[in-house]
């Protein structure tokens, strides 16, 4: 009874503005027992009018020790509300704090801190990563030109920082967490690939972007050697100021990320994917409060991935400054992504050996193909100098054999059908997943066709018409790559 008198006279005292500590604040008694440890109990009383609820600390200038952490208000002051916090597994610090009203944000009830799962992923899974991120084709000619899988850690980062891969896997690994180990894409937020950021900075139009606006579109801004995060927030529920958020953890910031990332926004602009309205916004801030990487780091792409995360936590429902404190999570990304890499590149060495057995096989079943077919062919020739019939087998035998008959487009199978349907219905054309501005097989007819030539070709122990040889492709190759300059020499 004497404990809730005092603590209600402290509630009074807090009411009116007064920071007096209540018993359980108070250093040491005459025994010597540090009574600040004891867990503390519920709210002994209803919370101040019009503060019910969960309060969450959403500003980083709280600090460390109290950002993400959320409670009930156990009093008000002029400025600061009085908070008993939750335990909070991320943070052992203290359980009451007083906290400006400014850095705070009142969430729903059923909004829980965000917490990395355990996590495995199946074979498929690892090997769709591999895809996206371009560090895999069924194309095994093309395969060396994929290059290896990126595998970061704290001192291992290159002195340009992440590759645009280890940024791409980011987003997918979150994909897989928030979707319950599937690829799916997030009902609420999409991703733009660092490739569109290079095109939409550079005004090229992309007539295939996403007209779906209500969610939360992430765009990592690459400029100058130095990722940025740019979203794009167009919720219905999102008040304007905070439709557009930017992140930069740089101390002095960087001119050049800032311009381009306006850039990014007059192109959605002239897309029509933003509204007019965007022109009255003021000059981009970073959202970031306090958080920097350390000065001289190259760690800008991975204060990217947590900032990420922390923007998918909050669409997908766990509200504001769920992952915590942004520096820590962007340590623990290293060590995720430095997981993941590690166990795509085993996956991706086993697939490649397993293309590496199919392509074997295909070349001795085409090796058998070829001189079964020959020996029909010679029996046809000596049929034909007799002036005996031939059957279909044996006239298809000798035209192949003495005229030369290179493998048509037209004998190619369904499986290359239905890829070459799905590429003109998606209208790509051009992809960011691998290296060249034409696309890749997934998104390219004539490359998709070309592999289709040189699987069957080397299966059915035909001849590959060379326009869709591995040389024509090459050559076509080293012209893209001087046009790719000349159109970059241009743009600088």
């Amino acid at each position: 009874v004497k404990e809730r008198a005092l603590e209600k006279n402290a509630l009074e005292d807090a009411k009116h503005g007064k920071h007096k500590k209540l018993p359980l604040e108070e250093k040491k008694d005459e025994k010597g027992k540090d009574e600040a440890n004891v867990p503390l109990p519920p709210p002994a009383f209803a919370p101040p009018d019009g503060w019910e609820g969960k309060i969450r600390v959403t500003n980083e200038l709280a600090g460390q020790t109290l950002y993400g952490r959320q409670g009930e208000a156990l009093g008000v002051g002029e400025d600061e509300v009085h908070l008993v916090l939750e335990e909070d597994w991320r943070n052992k610090g203290d359980r009451k704090a007083w906290v400006n009203k400014e850095w705070i944000t009142k969430v729903r009830g059923d909004e829980k801190v965000w917490r990395w799962p355990q996590l495995s992923m199946t074979r498929d899974v690892k090997l769709q990563m591999l895809y996206e991120a371009g560090l895999y084709t069924l194309d095994l000619d093309y395969i060396d030109q994929n290059g290896d899988v990126e595998v970061i850690s704290e001192k291992s980062i290159k002195e340009d920082g992440i590759d645009t891969q280890t940024l791409v896997l980011g987003w997918a690994l979150l994909r897989v967490v928030f979707n319950g180990k599937s690829m799916n894409e997030l009902d609420s937020v999409r991703f733009t690939h660092p490739s569109m950021s290079y095109s939409l900075i550079s005004h090229q139009q992309n007539e295939h972007g996403n007209k779906d606006l209500e969610k939360v579109f992430l765009i990592p801004v690459p400029a100058g050697g130095h990722w940025t995060l740019l979203v794009l927030d167009l919720r219905k529920d999102v008040p304007f100021d905070r439709q557009v958020r930017y992140y930069e953890t740089l101390e002095i910031p960087s001119d050049l990320s800032k311009e381009s990332a306006e850039l990014l926004l007059a192109s959605l602009l002239s897309l029509g994917i933003i509204d007019e309205k965007f022109l009255d916004r003021p000059s981009l801030e970073r959202n970031n409060g306090v958080v920097r990487q350390k000065k001289g780091s190259n760690q800008c792409g991975i204060f990217v991935l947590a900032y990420m995360e922390q923007e998918v936590a909050e669409a997908m429902g766990y509200g504001p400054a769920a992952i915590g404190w942004p520096w820590v999570a962007a340590q623990n990304r290293v060590g995720k992504m430095r997981k993941l890499g590690e166990q795509l590149q085993v996956e991706r060495n086993k697939r490649i050996q397993d293309l590496k057995k199919l392509d074997e096989k295909d070349k001795k079943n085409g090796e058998k193909m070829r001189l079964e077919r020959e020996k029909v062919a010679e029996l046809a020739g000596k049929m034909m100098a007799e002036h005996k019939k031939l059957n279909k087998m044996q006239e298809d035998a000798w035209k192949l054999v003495n005229e030369g008959g290179a493998l048509r487009v037209d004998e190619l199978p369904s499986a290359y059908l239905k890829a070459k349907a799905k590429i003109e219905l998606d209208g790509i054309g051009v992809c960011g997943k691998r290296r060249y501005s034409s696309g890749c097989m997934e998104c390219n007819v004539w490359k998709c066709t070309a592999y289709w030539m040189r699987k069957e070709g080397k299966r059915l122990g035909r001849t590959t018409p060379y326009e869709y040889t591995m040389a024509a492709q090459i050559a076509a190759g080293k012209d893209e790559k001087k046009k790719d300059e000349k159109d970059d020499k241009k743009d600088g």
